[in-house]
């Protein structure tokens, strides 16, 4: 590599003439594993700093300096992407997009680039184009392993037969399940991500949603918030309809809250039905025992 071309390399933004300052910037940006690159379409040059070439797993006595250099090394489904993005920094001057490249040695890797156009010629076709290029395949596997547990949970959560609910440390809504819906028919066009409880519990509230708070809701407002806020409950709540839930809730490490809700209307009927039985029994014993 030409010192002319090194020196270019170094500074992206100004070039052979590049000040100290800006031969400093490049050099912490190289530290950082960050590639810096320069390309010169009228020539077909590619340059490339050595954090590019490790990114791409190409040493330099290998690396043919052509654009066929890095188009070579992409997925054949990316190499259409990268073509588009390529035409809108012509366009529009500057660039960013991710993309995956194969390397010599068969390893895929994820690779976020940064590019703008740094000359034109006098029609305004792009003459000297500079950027930067991150390997961030470490970070789209973390956020591809968040994506497959989060679609996990998600599965399992739907396969609930009660429902559920998790709340973030500010009672914000965070995620629930269509039961948890159901059980809440009167506020489910509320429960959204983000909503609070306390703005939940107002529209229920509202809607008559909560029988045994008529007549002091300020006060069962009140009691129910204190009771999210200590976060560790478990309590019985009569609902619209003649329904009954049991309502279960723990705070996460994190501050979160997680809630279950189960519906508890048939044991209740059950059990109703058990003590009506249980003191007619005892009735009748007792008029049997009087009458004898």
């Amino acid at each position: 590599m030409a010192e002319g071309d090194a020196r270019a390399l170094r500074s992206p933004v100004a070039g052979p003439a590049a000040s100290e300052s800006d031969v400093a910037l490049c050099d912490l940006v190289e530290a950082a594993g960050i590639g810096v690159w320069e390309y010169f379409p009228d020539e077909d040059r590619l340059v490339w700093s050595p954090a590019v070439h490790k990114i791409f797993g190409v040493p330099p006595e290998r690396f043919t300096g052509d654009y066929g250099a890095f188009t070579g090394a992409l997925t054949p489904e990316d190499r259409d992407v990268v073509a588009r993005e390529f035409d809108n920094l012509a366009r529009h001057g500057v660039n960013t997009h991710e993309m995956r490249i194969r390397r010599p040695d068969g390893g895929l890797r994820w690779v976020r680039t940064f590019s703008r156009v740094a000359a034109r010629d006098a029609d305004g076709r792009p003459t000297r184009i500079v950027g930067t290029n991150e390997d961030i395949t470490v970070l789209r596997e973390a956020v591809a392993r968040a994506e497959a547990a989060e679609a996990r949970l998600m599965q399992a959560m739907r396969a609930l037969p009660f429902g559920f609910v998790l709340h973030d440390a500010e009672d914000r809504l965070v995620m629930c399940n269509k039961p948890y819906l159901d059980m809440n028919p009167l506020t489910a066009a509320l429960i959204r991500p983000g909503a609070t409880v306390e703005t939940v519990l107002r529209h229920g509230l509202a809607a008559g949603e909560y029988p045994e708070a008529a007549g002091r809701e300020a006060a069962w407002l009140a009691e129910r918030l204190a009771l999210h806020a200590a976060g560790d409950n478990d309590f019985e709540q009569q609902r619209e309809g003649g329904r009954w839930l049991r309502s279960i809730t723990r705070r996460a490490a994190n501050g979160d809250t997680v809630g279950l809700r189960i519906d508890i209307t048939e044991q209740k009927r059950l059990m109703r039905s058990l003590e009506e039985n249980r003191r007619a029994a005892e009735a009748a014993s007792g008029q049997t025992w009087e009458g004898y």
